[in-house]
C-alpha cells in the first residue's frame, strides 16, 4: 500500500483518504498503499486586509501550519521489523530517492521490490509540505542555493572553486560515481529552506519515528 499523510508532531493523525490504484508493475504485490493527511498545528493570521486574488479572499484567521509530507509503501511480502525511513537533505525533498538525476530508479523503488517497508518524506516546508507565512511563523527569510553549491559541498566536485558553467572546466573529485552529466537536472530538484525552522522538522520526524516504527 502507498500512503502519504502530514505530520507536525503536535496531534495524532485523524483522516484518511484512501484511492483506488492500478495494478503494480514488476510483479510488486502492496499489501496497502493510499493516502492520508493530517495538517499541522494552527496558526493565526491577523491584520490582513481582504483582496482580490482574483476573488476577494479575506486572509485573516487560522491556518494549518509545521506539517511534514510522508508518502509510505508496503509491499504484501514483508522483509525487516522495521521500516526504512528516507529522510533528504538541506534544499531537498523525497524526489531524492525516487528516482536519479539521471532516470533511473532510485532508491524508493529498489527497497520497496525487496520486499522493505518504505516511508518517503518532504521534511516541514520543503516539497509537499507547503510554506507557512513569514516572517509570522516562518521566521527570516528562506534560502537559495546556487547552482555550485551542492557541487561543491556534495563532494561532487573537489573542493571549493571546482564548480565551472562550462562542464569540461569543472573539478571533479576521483572516481565519482555521481552521474554529472545529469547534474543540472539534480539542481532543479533544489528548493527553497528556512533555516529557522529546525525545531519544527524534528518535532514532525519524531512523530513519525512513533507512528511508523514498532515499539
Amino acid at each position: 500500500m502507498r500512503k502519504t499523510f502530514h505530520f507536525d508532531g503536535r496531534r495524532d493523525p485523524h483522516r484518511l483518504h484512501l484511492r483506488s490504484l492500478r495494478p503494480p508493475r514488476h510483479g510488486l504485490v502492496p499489501r496497502r498503499r493510499a493516502r492520508c493527511g493530517d495538517h499541522g498545528q494552527a496558526g493565526e493570521g491577523g491584520g490582513v486586509h481582504a483582496r482580490r486574488v482574483p476573488a476577494k479572499v479575506d486572509l485573516n484567521g487560522t491556518y494549518s501550519v509545521e506539517a511534514m509530507y510522508v508518502q509510505y509503501f508496503l509491499p504484501a511480502d514483508r522483509r525487516g521489523a522495521v521500516p526504512l525511513l528516507m529522510w533528504h537533505g538541506g534544499g531537498l525533498t523525497g524526489v531524492t530517492y525516487e528516482t536519479t538525476p539521471d532516470g533511473r530508479e532510485g532508491w524508493l523503488n529498489f527497497f520497496v521490490k525487496q520486499g522493505w517497508d518504505v516511508y518517503n518524506s518532504d521534511a516541514v516546508e520543503r516539497g509537499r509540505a507547503g510554506w507557512a507565512m513569514t516572517p509570522d511563523i516562518f521566521k527570516g527569510e528562506p534560502v537559495f542555493l546556487a547552482k555550485a553549491n551542492p557541487f561543491e559541498r556534495f563532494r561532487i566536485g573537489q573542493s571549493l572553486g571546482s564548480w565551472s558553467s562550462d562542464p569540461a572546466q569543472r573539478k571533479l573529485m576521483p572516481n565519482v560515481q555521481f552521474p554529472v552529466e545529469a547534474y543540472d537536472n539534480f539542481v532543479k530538484q533544489s528548493v527553497p529552506r528556512w533555516t529557522t525552522t529546525d525545531d519544527a522538522i524534528i518535532r514532525a520526524y519524531t512523530a513519525l519515528v512513533t507512528r511508523s516504527v514498532p515499539a
